[in-house]
């Protein structure tokens, strides 16, 4: 199976943290890349910078919680 043209035994190499700092760099730099003057850039650009913020902070907090209260094992 492969995703965007990339066997899936190489993206398995790729840390988590990586990918989801990617996919955040990647959203930024297409909301960023909009013409100057698009009608509601800057609202897609607060709404992008939260979810990314939310992503990288917040998810990680709430899992290390959940899984000090309830292992995987």
């Amino acid at each position: 199976m492969a995703v965007i043209g990339l066997p899936l035994a190489l993206l398995s190499d790729i840390p988590v943290a990586d990918a989801l700092l990617f996919g955040a760099a990647l959203s930024a730099a297409l909301l960023l890349s909009l013409p100057a003057n698009y009608a509601h850039r800057h609202v897609f650009l607060c709404i992008a910078f939260v979810l990314i913020f939310f992503t990288l902070t917040v998810n990680p907090l709430l899992l290390r919680a959940r899984l000090k209260r309830k292992p995987l094992d």
